[in-house]
């Protein structure tokens, strides 16, 4: 650093030395231009009055021209003195920026020559190094060579000797678990010895103990089994009771009743019994009875059973409600015998659905108590309509709602109700017996106005089924009865 600052201050002082010779050359030639050559002497005139006489001494005159001629003399060479200062200083400062950036450019390089050659310097530092190392590995692995292989030879002695110390303590653990086994299994002998003297000593104290107080198992078995059923009696028992209790208290439920929730196969077991007569009366309180339980439902669910029937009735017979209900379901029951209408061809000729309770306007907004049978055809006067039980013509005659109506009371004491009629069987008449099964009509479409009035809706059998009660008369819903009918 020091030589470098050396250098410059040098450079500088040449550059100023330089510069100062330039001005004193251009000054010394300024004034030798500068010089003016004295005017030639020429003899003045006498009318002249601006010169002297010739004893005067001589002066340098200078006339106008020539003052002028100086002065652009002057100028002229002070603009080339200046162009030719600064020509000559832009040349100083350039030749000085190159020798700057030539000393720069030196200096670079000889940094740079210095820190390749300290690189080379440390790359055969590093080379050396190297040398070195892999030599000293060379030698360690020479060694650890020998090493390994003196192990490899005192670590196969000491497996040799392992494996031979582990097969004698192989050979000892072989002959203790022997001898182990051996002992457990003796003991686990006689253990069972001991188990099986024991239960034999524990069979023989009960069968001495069955023996001596003359107890038998069967007896056993058979007081439990005679237990079970006194507190399965007597819960039904008490369950029965508590029925019975309730259908005292809360009586007849009528509109549950006259729903007739009875499946079609119930009614055919009903009425295969009501045809014998010692059966008759049996099967008509099992009938009440199962309706009073389940809440007059039976169409899920099975008739009870004939003990608890028993029960029951014991326990029921003298009750008013039961009788009631007892007579509504032996005059339904033991009189239907005949689907309403005649089967043409073996088949049948109308089609019915459960219209049970279905709201009618003729005649203000009511409820239909009947079935309607709507014929197939919806031809009028053509399908017979017979009987559907035994009994008396009790009514006969036009109504404005049921129109040609036909009603004949059952010998049981319902009554049967046949509506719509175009016209009655010849001859028939209010108080004539008829037997089920026989002609009292053809089916219309009468009714809903002034007699005679026919068209009013299509043609069809409405049937409807009613009971006596402190009431006045009761319809019931006549679809399961019909629907078992037309099965038969």
């Amino acid at each position: 650093m020091m030589n470098l600052n050396n250098k410059n201050i040098n450079h500088k002082l040449i550059r100023n030395n330089s510069i100062k010779s330039t001005l004193n050359q251009i000054n010394k030639k300024n004034k030798k231009d500068l010089r003016v050559q004295r005017a030639p002497l020429n003899k003045p005139s006498n009318n002249n009055n601006n010169y002297k006489n010739d004893n005067t001494p001589e002066k340098a005159i200078y006339s106008k021209e020539s003052y002028a001629k100086v002065n652009n003399m002057k100028e002229n060479d002070l603009h080339k003195n200046y162009t030719n200062v600064n020509y000559l200083k832009e040349n100083a400062i350039k030749e000085n920026a190159k020798k700057e950036n030539s000393t720069k450019e030196n200096s670079t390089k000889e940094n740079y020559s210095k820190d390749n050659s300290r690189e080379d310097n440390y790359r055969e530092d590093n080379y050396r190094k190297e040398n070195y190392t892999r030599a000293n590995d060379l030698k360690e692995n020479s060694s650890i060579g020998k090493y390994h292989t003196d192990n490899y030879k005192n670590d196969n002695y000491k497996n040799d000797n392992y494996k031979n110390d582990n097969y004698k303590n192989d050979n000892y653990k072989n002959d203790n678990y022997k001898n182990d086994k051996y002992k457990n299994d003796n003991h686990k002998k006689n253990n069972y010895r001991k188990d099986n003297n024991t239960k034999d000593k524990y069979t023989e104290s009960i069968t001495d103990y069955i023996k001596l107080n003359h107890v038998s198992l069967q007896f056993y078995i058979i007081i439990w089994l005679f237990v079970l059923f006194m507190v399965g009696s007597s819960y039904k028992k008490i369950e029965l009771h508590m029925v019975a209790e309730k259908i005292i208290n809360e009586g007849i439920d009528y509109d549950s009743f006259r729903d007739m929730k009875v499946s079609k196969n119930l009614i055919d077991k009903v009425k295969a019994e009501v045809m014998d007569d010692n059966k008759k009366k049996n099967i008509i309180n099992r009938l009440t009875l199962s309706m009073m339980v389940n809440e007059f439902d039976l169409k899920k669910t099975r008739l009870l059973s004939r003990k608890n029937t028993k029960q029951l009735y014991k326990s029921l017979s003298n009750n008013s409600s039961f009788k009631e209900l007892n007579n509504y379901y032996y005059a339904i029951m033991n009189d239907v015998t005949c689907f309403p209408v005649k089967l043409e061809n073996g088949k049948s000729c109308v089609t019915f659905t459960d219209t049970w309770n279905a709201y009618r306007s003729y005649g203000g907004v009511r409820r239909h108590e009947g079935t309607d049978l709507m014929a197939n055809d919806n031809s009028r006067g053509i399908h017979v309509i017979v009987s559907m039980t035994d009994g008396i013509v009790e009514k006969l005659g036009w109504l404005e709602q049921g129109g040609y109506r036909i009603g004949i009371r059952g010998e049981s004491g319902a009554y049967y109700y046949y509506a719509h009629l175009d016209s009655y069987a010849p001859g028939i008449k209010k108080g004539d017996s008829v037997k089920a099964g026989q002609f009292i009509g053809y089916m219309g479409d009468s009714g809903y106005g002034k007699e005679g009035t026919v068209g009013k809706f299509d043609v069809h059998l409405h049937m409807g089924i009613y009971v006596e009660t402190p009431f006045g008369e009761m319809s019931v819903n006549p679809y399961s009865i019909l629907l078992y009918l037309e099965s038969k």
